[in-house]
């Protein structure tokens, strides 16, 4: 079924832009129109890759204008199309997962702090909303509200809305670099999957970014897990391949995925990205079986 979908997105520009659109008409279908995008981009360059664009684009502006969709929500869609958009002519034009990856952080960053400087605050509409919330609630339950909404400070809404850009922006590009691999060069992905490994600069500015969200305090923990992406994306990677090389099958892999969702696997993964930059455990593991 991928394969048909993603042959039927290189077919011609209007079947790309048709799935492309389907985005903004649900939550859902974003899952489709990233990768779309993302495959127009590799393979013709960034001018279908904006032909295609501008497909979500121009449907999502004509049902905020006429039926009045979430501002917020079309937002997010709407940032996760232009970064993986821009992720995917980087990883075009430079074939390195790591280039991609640091653009993926900057951007999904930017994504949230262009919008304000031009006068298109989202924390302001969240918050805007949240009193609307507050308001409606009875006058028994609304001090406990108080109390948690007090905490939605305009880093922690901005961190909030920054990382599931970057979640679905990376998504999206994983499955456009899958496509593309699975059309024109099979195997490629998994190779470029379990190979994938940061350079030092790049880990370290991970860690930096890390260290400085912790010194910043509560209202900065979600962005951690924006500047740990590339690490975590690494880690991810060299697991495949210990996966791969041990035939443990899809089991473990399926088990790890699950389990990022608690701190210590998620944790444990990126270290495993960030002690591989210096290990370079595959180097290693090659070593030992000669």
């Amino acid at each position: 079924m991928m394969r048909r979908l993603a042959e039927f997105v290189m077919r011609g520009r209007i079947q790309a832009i048709v799935i492309a659109s389907l985005g903004v008409l649900s939550p859902l279908f974003i899952l489709l129109t990233l990768p779309t995008i993302g495959l127009v981009t590799l393979r013709k360059g960034w001018q279908q890759g904006a032909i295609v664009t501008l497909g979500p684009v121009a449907t999502g502006a004509a049902l905020a204008a006429l039926l009045g969709v979430d501002a917020l929500a079309l937002y997010v869609n709407l940032g996760a199309i232009f970064v993986v958009s821009l992720i995917a002519l980087v990883l075009r034009q430079t074939g390195s997962w790591p280039a991609a990856l640091a653009a993926l952080v900057a951007l999904c960053i930017l994504a949230v702090l262009v919008p304000s400087v031009i006068g298109f605050d989202p924390s302001v509409i969240v918050q805007e909303q949240l009193k609307l919330v507050l308001e409606a609630q009875p006058q028994e339950g609304r001090e406990e509200l108080e109390k948690l909404f007090s905490g939605m400070t305009e880093q922690v809404v901005g961190g909030a809305m920054a990382l599931p850009i970057a979640f679905c922006a990376l998504f999206g590009m994983l499955i456009a670099r899958w496509w593309q691999a699975m059309l024109f060069n099979p195997g490629g992905f998994k190779e470029e999957l379990q190979g994938l490994r940061l350079p030092p600069v790049l880990a370290s500015a991970c860690v930096v970014a890390f260290a400085f969200c912790e010194w910043r305090g509560e209202s900065y923990v979600v962005w951690q897990g924006l500047v740990v992406l590339p690490l975590l994306v690494a880690g991810l990677g060299l697991f495949h391949w210990i996966a791969n090389k041990k035939n443990w099958g899809v089991g473990p892999l399926v088990f790890v995925y699950i389990t990022l969702l608690f701190p210590p696997i998620w944790f444990a993964v990126i270290v495993l990205g960030l002690t591989d930059v210096w290990i370079d455990y595959r180097k290693r593991f090659n070593l030992m079986q000669q």
